[in-house]
């Protein structure tokens, strides 16, 4: 069974049709090679609070083209914000149910049956700008809602994986849901990961928990939170004064050539004497840019970077811009702000730093501000790319250790009863990216490290079957 909880494209990849899907990410990079045979039953998939469709572009964009992968179908989308109702409308042609999702039964989400559920509940009680009133902030209500139908569903789903900002991670909200999780046998993973790790250049540290409801060894435990997702291609994140983490791509290569009515975008005079100091400044040389938040254009300070056009007047200079760029900091050097020409990024921009396809759009009648601020309260899909796959590498551990455990015994124990009606009867069957048994695995090690060093942590027996399938 697969539920995730998804809030925010692909690694790198900008063309939707470039993608060749999650599976083939999963292969690739791991040298896998999945046996499945027959039809491929999709997974079925609710998505709340599902913006302009950051999480179904990317768990979409994941599994496309995958032939040893399962399809997905959206059976529901539920979002009240109208212009981010319009966005998804616009690019999926689906209509989003703009029920308050705290109207919805458990009677009807278990009427769904769905195989995932994808989340990204609102930030703003928990975010370190607000108020972190938590669950006293009414747009918490949501989340809490979701949580107790959890704890009662007769059919949970069996993946979940939820995106907020940093910080939900000490939240009420947070505790709550994950007592709930562990309560009902899920395997809980917490990441705070940012898209600069996969080689992206531009830093948004959010946290990521996955949930995963199985009857391995791992069920029914809680793993501290890591920085770090234990696969080759994700980097340490260092973010100092001084120093931070870089991505090899340069911006160079996200920006668009032609900008129709360049002058629009230039950051206004004004604004540049009054608060020049306080901008991020980069260039298309730099490998780094700061988050780009729904505030975007419309405040100067932590909103995001802004792009410096001009090139540098002397050697002295240029050593400068250098300097910054190999330390990730703020381009600020001998001449003025005033003649460095700094123009903001535009929409399509963000965009793609953020993953979305080359043919993901707004429609016409959003202003640039209402732009700048769905994109800001949107997700980086590449992370969730790579969670995903790692999800699935999760999945097909614990998938094996049960057939393994089914192969001893024909029968279930009747000393050992099922979890979390995780053998419902009406439970359709696990589809995970498979690979033949007592086949080596290069991401074993990876994910053998993990969690041997969480367990540690956590002070819980870890005992790795042998072999096993992932």
């Amino acid at each position: 069974f697969f539920f995730f909880f998804f809030f925010q494209a692909e690694d790198g990849i900008r063309d939707a049709q470039e993608s060749r899907g999650l599976g083939d990410v999963y292969k690739r990079q791991h040298h896998c090679s999945p046996a499945m045979s027959g039809e491929r039953p999709e997974l079925t998939v609710l998505e709340f609070f599902c913006g302009i469709g950051g999480l179904r572009s990317g768990v979409e964009g994941a599994l496309r083209e995958e032939k040893a992968a399962p399809g997905c179908r959206i059976l529901e989308a539920f979002d009240i914000a109208p212009d981010a109702v319009a966005v998804y409308k616009h690019n999926f042609g689906a209509k989003v149910n703009q029920t308050n999702i705290v109207g919805l039964t458990m009677e009807t989400l278990d009427g769904y049956g769905a195989d995932v559920w994808l989340m990204s509940p609102p930030c703003q009680p928990y975010t370190r700008q607000g108020e972190k009133r938590d669950k006293q902030d009414s747009r918490a209500d949501a989340l809490t809602h979701l949580t107790g139908v959890l704890e009662k569903m007769r059919r949970p789903p069996r993946y979940l994986l939820l995106e907020n900002v940093v910080g939900f991670e000490a939240s009420e909200s947070c505790k709550e849901l994950v007592d709930v999780l562990e309560q009902r046998g899920y395997t809980v993973e917490q990441f705070i990961l940012s898209p600069i790790q996969f080689d992206i250049p531009n830093s948004r540290a959010r946290y990521y928990m996955l949930g995963t409801l199985g009857e391995d060894h791992l069920a029914g435990r809680v793993l501290p939170v890591s920085r770090r997702l234990p696969t080759p291609e994700c980097k340490e994140l260092e973010d100092s004064h001084d120093t931070r983490t870089c991505a090899v791509k340069t911006l160079g290569g996200y920006l668009e050539t032609l900008l129709a009515e360049p002058e629009s975008w230039l950051v206004p005079p004004k604004l540049v004497e009054k608060h020049g100091k306080v901008l991020d400044v980069v260039t298309p040389e730099f490998s780094r840019s700061c988050c780009f938040t729904a505030g975007y254009s419309k405040f100067a300070k932590g909103t995001g970077s802004v792009l410096r056009q001009a090139v540098a007047v002397d050697a002295t200079e240029q050593a400068a811009i250098d300097l910054a760029i190999k330390n990730g900091v703020s381009a600020e050097h001998s001449i003025g702000h005033g003649d460095m020409q700094l123009r903001y990024f535009t929409p399509r921009e963000i965009l793609s730093l953020h993953g979305f396809s080359s043919e993901f759009e707004f429609p016409h009648h959003l202003s640039r501000k209402q732009q700048y601020k769905l994109i800001g309260n949107s997700i980086n899909v590449t992370c969730i790319l790579h969670l995903a796959r790692h999800l699935l590498c999760r999945g097909a551990q614990a998938e094996g250790e049960a057939e393994a455990e089914a192969d001893e015994s024909s029968a279930p124990s009747q000393e050992q009863p099922c979890r979390a009606n995780s053998c419902s009867p009406n439970r359709k069957p696990t589809v995970l990216i498979r690979k033949p048994a007592n086949e080596a695995d290069p991401c074993d090690a990876a994910f053998e490290a993990q969690y041997a060093s969480a367990m540690a942590r956590s002070c819980l027996l870890y005992t790795s079957p042998s072999p096993r399938d992932s």
